[in-house]
């Protein structure tokens, strides 16, 4: 499997995903400004509006801000589904 900032680059059919690392999207500052394409887990989530993803390539976590007004309504409704899940 190809590796690529540490990790494995993810292949689908014949697609190939890019993922970068959490590390790599916090120390590498090439990547300033770009976007780039992670995944991770959910380590807090506050306020409805700020997520901190982890996927264990650091300790330390991306914390990313959540604008609801540019979800698609496919995403808010599995995001309200799922929030109402977390909150039971």
């Amino acid at each position: 499997m190809p590796v690529k900032g540490g990790l494995p680059v993810r292949r689908s059919s014949d697609s190939v995903f890019d993922m970068t690392s959490i590390i790599d999207a916090l120390d590498n500052e090439t990547l300033t400004g770009h976007t780039v394409t992670v995944a991770g887990w959910v380590r807090t989530f506050r306020s409805d509006r700020s997520i901190a993803l982890n996927d264990g390539s650091t300790i330390r976590n991306l914390q990313c801000v959540i604008d609801q007004e540019k979800m698609d309504v496919t995403t808010r409704a599995l995001y309200h589904e799922r929030r109402s899940e977390m909150l039971r």
